[in-house]
């Protein structure tokens, strides 16, 4: 019976695949699974980096390294909500479907640029950004996501205080970085609430 359910675990990810939206986790859940003989782990990084490279920052290595890996974790999330909001952008549907659909691709699109940014930091400070999907979704701190402007609100709020935590500790570079970040964040969260507000 084991092996029944461990092969409907190993093949769920390839019968899914197709549908749009479908969240990254369930890659894990199909991957993860001792049927498939699948190494999760990166071959090129190591799981908990006690260095960074060279850098041309003058921070001291263990400040950056402590940044990197908090915007590591970070960039994450932001792959994440990126993804949750371009599958909303393509589902939108209803009286409402023009305004969310164009604000839901103003919302990935700008995520899309302040993930770059954020990768681009850690990288200037000496880490390494990973971003991979399967990365994605073994990391995420963020909830599944089906679909809907109200679930994505709630992932959005999540992620905008998990980038007020990221700026404490951070050095000034970093936390201006962030500040633009959550400035346009909230600025769109604003415009969806208040687009299907009651």
């Amino acid at each position: 019976m084991e092996d029944r359910y461990s092969f409907w675990r190993a093949t769920a990810f390839f019968q899914v695949a197709k549908v749009p939206g479908v969240c990254i986790r369930l890659l894990y859940l199909a991957t993860n699974h001792p049927a498939t003989k699948i190494d999760l782990a990166p071959h090129n990084l190591p799981r908990h980096p006690e260095r960074v490279h060279p850098s041309p920052s003058v921070l001291p290595e263990t400040e950056r390294l402590a940044i990197c890996a908090t915007l590591g974790a970070l960039l994450l999330d932001g792959i994440d909500l990126q993804c949750m909001a371009k599958s909303a952008h393509w589902n939108a549907r209803g009286p409402l479907f023009l305004e969310l659909h164009r604000l839901f691709g103003k919302i990935s699109g700008a995520l899309v640029e302040h993930n770059d940014n954020v990768a681009e930091r850690i990288v200037t400070l000496g880490g390494d950004a990973v971003g991979t999907c399967r990365m994605v979704g073994l990391g995420t701190r963020l909830d599944d996501y089906i679909g809907g402007t109200e679930p994505l609100l709630d992932r959005m709020h999540v992620f905008l205080g998990l980038a007020h935590a990221a700026r404490i500790g951070a050095d000034l570079d970093t936390q201006d970085l962030l500040t633009q970040m959550i400035r346009e964040l909230e600025k769109y969260a604003w415009q969806l609430l208040a687009t299907v507000q009651r």
